[in-house]
C-alpha cells in the first residue's frame, strides 16, 4: 500500500486532469457567489429604483397640495407596484415611508429591507442575501404672492 502510494505521488502522467479537477472546487464556489452576488445587486439596484420613485412620488407638485397621509400613501402604492414584479425576493420587502413638513418644503424618505433568494444556497451555505436601501426627495411649494398692476387707462 506504500509502495502504491509513493508511486502515486511520484507519477507525472495525466498531472493537468489532477490539478484540474482540485481546481473545480473553488471555482464552482467562486462562480457560484459570483452569480448569487451579482443577481442580489442587480434586484437591489431594482428596489433603490423604485424607492427614488417613491420619494420622488411623494413630493410632486400635485402632492404638495395634498396631505401627509395620501403622500405616504402614494409612495408606498409606487413602490409596491414595481416591488411586487421582481422575481428572486424572498418576500415582500418591507417598507417605510416618513413625510415630514416644514413650512412649505416636504421632506419624503423612503427605507426598505428585503431579502434576495440565493441559486446556490449549498455553496454558499447561505439561502438569501439582505438587501436594503433608503432615498429622500425634497420639494418646495411656491408661496403665494399677491402682486398689483396699476394700469393708467387715461387719454393722456
Amino acid at each position: 500500500m506504500i509502495n502504491l502510494l509513493r508511486r502515486f505521488a511520484q507519477g507525472r502522467d495525466a498531472n493537468v486532469a489532477i490539478i484540474f479537477a482540485l481546481a473545480m472546487v473553488p471555482t464552482i464556489y467562486l462562480l457560484g457567489m459570483g452569480l448569487d452576488y451579482a443577481s442580489a445587486y442587480h434586484r437591489n439596484v431594482q428596489l433603490n429604483a423604485a424607492a427614488d420613485a417613491a420619494a420622488i412620488a411623494a413630493v410632486t407638485p400635485a402632492m404638495m397640495a395634498q396631505n401627509s397621509t395620501v403622500a405616504t400613501t402614494t409612495a408606498q402604492n409606487v413602490f409596491n407596484a414595481t416591488a411586487a414584479n421582481l422575481p428572486g425576493l424572498s418576500a415582500t420587502p418591507t417598507l417605510s415611508v416618513t413625510i415630514t413638513n416644514n413650512g412649505l418644503v416636504r421632506n419624503a424618505s423612503v427605507s426598505y429591507t428585503a431579502t434576495a433568494v440565493n441559486n446556490f444556497p449549498n455553496i454558499l451555505s447561505k439561502t438569501t442575501w439582505a438587501l436594503g436601501g433608503t432615498s429622500t426627495a425634497s420639494s418646495t411649494v411656491m408661496p403665494n404672492i399677491n402682486f398689483y398692476l396699476l394700469l393708467d387707462s387715461s387719454p393722456s
